[in-house]
């Protein structure tokens, strides 16, 4: 299982980079939450939307540093970008 979370990250990681809003969509989860290095706080809505609106576009994307950590039935994957 912890494969497939560091695969999945990857993947997240490639989405963000291409700006791929849908896969996004598909991806979080309802109860999504990401908070920024300035302390800013957006929603599983708010995350995508931010592609979708162009408000956001990388040159570089990098995903490294990635631990997954098994807890039952569910999972948490820390990297860093």
């Amino acid at each position: 299982m912890i494969t497939d979370l560091q695969d999945l990250s990857q993947r997240w990681a490639s989405a963000e980079l291409a700006g791929d809003a849908d896969f996004l969509d598909k991806l979080l989860p309802d109860d999504f939450v990401a908070i920024g290095p300035r302390g800013f706080v957006l929603s599983k809505d708010q995350w995508p939307a931010r592609h979708r609106e162009g408000r956001l576009r990388y040159q570089r994307f990098d995903w490294d540093e990635v631990d997954a950590d098994e807890h039952g039935n569910s999972a948490i994957v820390v990297g860093r970008d």
